[in-house]
């Protein structure tokens, strides 16, 4: 005989929408909804802040350009106080334009007269003048310093003085006279200081001064007036020193320089001859090492 049912399911029979969880068996995740339009939207991951990127500076917050920072990749004020390179060497031949020199010296001599007749001549020497004359100079760079010698040899110049002439038994005579000079041989050493420097590509260009120390053999020959001829034959030896402004330019083709250099001898000082307001250009090709 079947017993007879309850009405009332066993407990084993349970339906599976009423079962406990098992803690065993974690139940899947439901799917994230789609974003509706109320929903915030979720910020992206920050980004590794490394590498750091560089802050961004504030134009009002930059420091100011000082005057002396403005133009200093093409005008500079040279380092007097290195003599790093570039090192050159170079060869020129100079220039110097008609010039009127300083020079101190009086002749007590004999002269002749257009008649024949035997006359003293007394005179001085104030100044001497001489026309166009080329030079040959050699010179070595070290950065803003140059070093050159300058020279050149037989070059004739003149005096114009007036002589007094004085004869037996007649009264002295003042008259114009010339005496001819020659300047057999003069070296110079001179040593150039660039201030400023103004760079432009392959050009360079410098402004400085110059100061320099010379040698001179001097021979006074003879002299000739309106009615007198008169023989000197001096030899004097001139040593001083000049000074003044220079300005150059250069033009670098690799190792090769062209160069031109303009000196103006704005004064100078010697026992017997003083160069002064003088102008030499010299123009040649260096090379640096």
């Amino acid at each position: 005989m079947e017993p007879s049912g309850s009405g009332v399911a066993p407990t084993g029979a349970t339906s599976p929408d009423m079962r406990e969880s098992d803690l065993r068996f974690p139940k899947d995740k439901p799917a994230d909804p789609k974003p509706g339009p109320d929903r915030p939207k979720e910020k992206p991951p920050r980004e590794d802040p490394s590498p750091k990127k560089p802050r961004r500076e504030d134009p009002q917050e930059q420091d100011p350009i000082l005057p002396a920072e403005v133009g200093q990749s093409w005008l500079n004020v040279s380092d007097l106080t290195s003599l790093s390179g570039p090192y050159a060497f170079s060869t020129s031949t100079a220039t110097i334009f008609p010039s009127t020199w300083t020079m101190k010296g009086s002749f007590d001599v004999s002269g002749t007269r257009k008649d024949g007749q035997t006359c003293c001549i007394l005179g001085e020497v104030s100044s001497i003048s001489f026309g166009r004359t080329n030079a040959l100079q050699v010179g070595l760079q070290s950065g803003s310093w140059e070093i050159d010698i300058l020279g050149f040899q037989n070059i004739r110049a003149y005096s114009s003085t007036e002589v007094t002439i004085c004869s037996p038994d007649e009264p002295n005579v003042v008259e114009a006279s010339q005496v001819n000079l020659n300047i057999e041989w003069w070296v110079q050493l001179t040593c150039r200081a660039a201030i400023i420097e103004v760079r432009a590509g392959p050009l360079l260009a410098q402004v400085g001064i110059d100061a320099g120390i010379f040698s001179s053999g001097i021979e006074v020959t003879k002299g000739q007036g309106v009615s007198t001829t008169f023989s000197i034959d001096e030899r004097l030896l001139a040593i001083g020193g000049t000074v003044g402004p220079f300005a150059s330019i250069r033009c670098g083709l690799g190792k090769l320089q062209a160069r031109a250099m303009l000196d103006y001898i704005l004064a100078g000082l010697g026992n017997s001859l003083s160069p002064s307001e003088s102008v030499v250009l010299s123009i040649g090709m260096g090379i640096e090492f």
